[in-house]
């Protein structure tokens, strides 16, 4: 990196998690870098020609994407992908809202038109999206940088668990449908299971899911970490479930992240190419467990709950956003 400042702005796409994680919080990280002069503009706002170099998230669209490669001149552009809406393989499942809103095969047109001129580099968070992205633009363009946790959003002092089996999910209507009676990523054997369980929900209220469920209002990404500690600290489990889909591979592992942060053990749907692969292995639940098997992982989980809270403590040590900045700073250096 030059002697001179270099000038980088963030453009989230919206303030919600992808933004929030992937854009916001790394640049807050990286103001106090000596080597970058770092902004960050309202979502979706550019401005090309003021920066050295942007981070920009998710560009998608045709005309945007031809607009960049006109426009940018001197300007590095990197681009940011944390969900795989496009790939030959890659069907974004019915029971996600947003499968109504997407077009997967103009996205994957758009991309193979355009990204390959537009990036510099492209900086994705797991490594199967990274093959996803390498359709479109050579490996050695591509970078992977995992979802993290900023130590001073997410450090929170340890409570002890609630003994009885109790459960928290938190999570967007994306992992169901309600308008189509879709369970998505809740199997029907953890919501058997579930039924006459004491479960809590932060965020839309799941009416498909469960009959019986406390209910907690959504909250926005600012306010999202402590709200998330104080809610799930009164059950016994976090549940993180998901189906098995080519589309579910590339998401990341954010949900045991934060688990990890707030103390409580996370219950995750375990397949191969799973985001939650590298989870202790007692808290795995198989997809397509009966509810006898989940009723017997969650017997083991808990008769062993404090090596998992270990394991995950040590895990989140790895993840936190204030030891990642080098690999930003590694990417600007690429650019």
């Amino acid at each position: 990196m030059s002697d001179t400042k270099r000038q980088v702005n963030f453009i989230p796409a919206d303030r919600g998690a992808c933004g929030y994680y992937r854009m916001i919080k790394p640049a807050e990280l990286l103001y106090d870098y000596p080597d970058v002069d770092v902004t960050i503009s309202e979502p979706s706002v550019y401005r090309l020609p003021s920066r050295d170099v942007l981070f920009v998230q998710r560009l998608l669209k045709e005309d945007l994407m031809k607009d960049f490669i006109q426009y940018k001149g001197n300007t590095k552009v990197i681009v940011d992908f944390d969900d795989a809406i496009f790939g030959k393989n890659v069907k974004i499942p019915e029971y996600n809202y947003k499968s109504d809103q997407i077009d997967v095969n103009v996205i994957s047109s758009n991309m193979r038109n355009y990204l390959d001129k537009l990036a510099d580099h492209v900086i994705v968070s797991t490594e199967h999206l990274k093959e996803v992205v390498s359709e479109y633009i050579p490996n050695e363009r591509i970078t992977v940088i995992p979802n993290c946790l900023k130590y001073s959003d997410w450090y929170f002092p340890y409570k002890d668990a609630p003994r009885d089996l109790s459960f928290f999910f938190a999570g967007s209507d994306t992992h169901y449908h309600d308008k189509k009676r879709m369970r998505g990523d809740f199997s029907d054997a953890l919501v058997n299971y579930l039924e006459d369980k004491r479960v809590g929900v932060m965020g839309t209220k799941p009416q498909c899911l469960m009959k019986r469920y406390m209910a907690y209002p959504p909250v926005n990404m600012f306010k999202y970490a402590p709200y998330f500690y104080q809610y799930a600290g009164q059950y016994r489990f976090i549940i993180a479930p998901l189906e098995e889909n080519e589309f579910n591979k590339s998401k990341s592992d954010l949900k045991y992240l934060e688990s990890c942060a707030v103390g409580r053990v996370c219950l995750c749907t375990d397949f191969p190419g799973s985001p939650y692969e590298n989870a202790h292995p007692l808290q795995k639940i198989p997809f397509g467990a009966s509810e006898k098997e989940i009723k017997d992982i969650v017997r083991v989980a808990d008769q062993n709950y404090n090596e998992i809270l270990k394991y995950q403590y040590k895990y989140l040590q790895g993840r936190w956003l204030d030891n990642h900045l080098i690999d930003y700073l590694n990417v600007l250096d690429k650019v």
